[in-house]
């Protein structure tokens, strides 16, 4: 017997994807099995350019009318998002401007303790990194140089939005796997690293997963 329906002694329909959702987290068995496609047209988070994509309206239909929203709400604590590398608080200057292709391309630049660090993206959805932040040993050492204070977050944009979501869905708080930060790095050089000098990802891997125990823990 589904314990749930039985306390609030009402039919299973009649949950809400609010609902849905904590009672399959609980290991309880909901009215149906949840739907959630990662996809979240209520309020903003990683996917929300799909808004803006004509392609995904109807998926964006289906998921209002049959969906339980799970949504991430990441905690964007650096430059690089949530890698815990770069703090927010960290000077750094852009700048925009079209490439030979007439594309155009977003330029960031930071100064370390050890130097300047660059990294060249084309601004639309999808586009490629001209330039990564890491294409040496010298800038990942540039990038550690970099002091790590970690400023208090507010937190009112979360509660905004859990608030619009209400009982359509759930909104957690996450951060990015510390593995992301492998992302940051020129990915023929990765491939070489992660044979011959696998001390360089994990000393990366270590130092991301240390700060990030640091903000779930205080």
């Amino acid at each position: 017997m589904n314990t749930y329906a039985t306390k609030r002694n009402h039919s299973w329909k009649d949950m809400t994807s609010q609902e849905r959702l904590l009672t399959a987290l609980r290991r309880r068995e909901p009215d149906r099995v949840p739907v959630n496609t990662w996809l979240n047209p209520y309020t903003k988070d990683i996917f929300s350019w799909t808004w803006k994509d004509p392609s995904y309206r109807r998926v964006l239909d289906c998921v209002r009318k049959y969906g339980d929203v799970c949504s991430c709400y990441f905690l964007d604590l650096d430059v690089l998002g949530d890698c815990c590398l770069m703090p927010r608080n960290l000077k750094y200057s852009q700048r925009r401007f079209k490439n030979q292709n007439g594309e155009e391309e977003l330029e960031i630049r930071v100064k370390t303790p050890k130097g300047f660090l660059t990294h060249v993206r084309q601004t639309r959805f999808g586009g490629y990194t001209r330039k990564y932040w890491v294409e040496s040993e010298k800038d990942l050492e540039r990038l550690l140089s970099v002091p790590w204070h970690l400023k208090e977050r507010d937190f009112s944009d979360f509660l905004k939005n859990r608030k619009i979501l209400g009982e359509k869905g759930l909104i957690q708080v996450a951060l990015v796997d510390p593995a992301s930060v492998l992302g940051i790095v020129n990915h023929e050089l990765r491939a070489i690293w992660s044979i011959e000098k696998r001390h360089l990802i994990r000393t990366m891997l270590d130092v991301a997963f240390k700060r990030q125990m640091e903000v779930w823990l205080g």
